[in-house]
C-alpha cells in the first residue's frame, strides 16, 4: 500500500516538474534510512516502518529510473540498446540478491550491500544530473555563439537517429 500511493505520488509530481534526478535521489535517500533501521537493532514496529520506507522508495526509484533511461537517450536504436542493458542488469541485481540474503534472521549482509548499492546509486544520480547539466549548458553555449554569428549549426537539420542524444536540441532532462 506505501508503494502504490508513493509510486502514483511521486511519479506524477515528477512528471508535473519534469524532472527524474532530483525524485530518484530523494526516493532513494527514504530507502537509505529504511535499511539503517532495518540494520538498527529496534523493535518490530519499526522494522515495519523501516520496511514501508524501502518499498516507498524503491518502487518509484524503479520506475523514475527506467523512465530517464529512455528520455535521455537519443534515437530509437541507441534507446533500444539502452534499455536491453538495463534489463540485463536488473537480472544479475534479482541473482545476487538470493546470494546476499543468507544470514539469517537479521540478514545483516544482505541489508548492508543493498544500503550499498542505494548509497552508490544516490551517487551516480548526483554525478548524471550534474554531467547532463554542463551538457545541456555546452549545447546552449554552441547554439548562442551560431546565432550571434547568424548562422545555424551544421547538423540542425539532421535526424535524431542520425546524432541520438548529441543532436545540438536534444536536451537531457534533469
Amino acid at each position: 500500500a506505501c508503494a502504490t500511493v508513493a509510486l502514483i505520488a511521486v511519479c506524477i509530481t515528477s512528471d508535473r516538474f519534469n524532472t527524474k534526478g532530483p525524485f530518484i535521489i530523494g526516493c532513494l535517500s527514504v530507502t537509505c534510512i529504511g535499511y539503517i533501521l532495518l540494520l538498527a537493532d529496534v523493535n518490530v514496529k519499526a522494522k515495519m516502518v523501516a520496511t514501508c520506507m524501502i518499498t516507498a522508495g524503491l518502487y518509484p526509484t524503479v520506475v523514475l529510473t527506467v523512465t530517464w533511461l529512455g528520455i535521455n537517450t537519443g534515437g530509437f536504436t541507441k534507446r533500444g540498446t539502452t534499455w536491453a542493458m538495463g534489463e540485463v542488469f536488473g537480472q544479475c541485481f534479482s541473482i545476487m540478491g538470493q546470494k546476499m540474503y543468507n544470514t539469517p534472521p537479521r540478514y545483516m549482509k544482505g541489508h548492508a550491500i543493498a544500503l550499498g548499492f542505494m548509497a552508490l546509486s544516490m551517487l551516480s544520480a548526483l554525478v548524471l544530473i550534474l554531467w547532463m547539466k554542463h551538457l545541456n549548458a555546452k549545447k546552449d553555449r554552441i547554439v548562442a555563439e551560431y546565432a550571434a554569428r547568424g548562422e545555424a549549426h551544421p547538423h540542425i537539420n539532421r535526424s535524431l537517429e542520425e546524432e541520438y542524444d548529441f543532436h545540438i536540441s536534444f536536451r537531457y532532462i534533469l
